[in-house]
């Protein structure tokens, strides 16, 4: 039985555009979740940043000195980062729904959506779940009660995902 040529090409297209929607918002993400979602609001608050890191293929942290954050505030800027991913997850899924259905436009910007709305909530969910990263004040501070946080997250990541795979899906089912 032979393979169709067009096939195989669509896929590796779908693929290509795929890989390089997460690995482009993924950096890009990373930058502004760490300098925007935490420095910047460290900053505003009052705090200093001392350093940071990034790494190409993971994740990274800032280190900030804290002149005795209030409560309100360490939690901000703990979420900060996330918040900032979903609201550009809400302005990717914007765009994505402005380009026309079935191109290669639309494609890319759904799985920019998908990657940081994924990115965002799956990182609330197993930070808060179990302790580290940008969930960790949230598991201190609630205990047994971050099922909470980590329920509605989930529920909310799998309820975003099956639309999202539903939209990728009608757009590139044309090719």
């Amino acid at each position: 039985m032979q393979s169709d040529p067009s096939a195989a090409r669509t896929a590796m297209r779908m693929l290509a555009i795929f890989s390089l929607s997460g690995l482009l918002i993924s950096r890009v993400a990373l930058i502004l979740h760490e300098f925007v979602g935490h420095g910047a609001l460290a900053l505003a608050f009052g705090g200093e940043i001392t350093d940071y890191h990034l790494f190409l293929f993971g994740g990274g942290w800032i280190d900030f000195r804290n002149p005795g954050f209030a409560l309100w505030q360490r939690l901000s800027i703990a979420l900060g980062g996330i918040a900032l991913q979903l609201l550009l997850a809400g302005l990717t899924l914007l765009i994505a729904r402005r380009r026309a259905e079935g191109s290669l436009s639309r494609f890319f910007w759904l799985g920019c959506t998908a990657a940081l709305a994924v990115q965002a909530l799956s990182y609330l969910a197993d930070g808060t779940n179990y302790g580290y990263g940008d969930g960790r004040l949230l598991f201190r501070l609630l205990g047994r009660d971050r099922v909470w946080v980590v329920a509605p997250s989930s529920l909310l990541l799998v309820g975003l995902l099956l639309p999202l795979a539903r939209a990728i899906s009608r757009t590139a089912a044309g090719w």
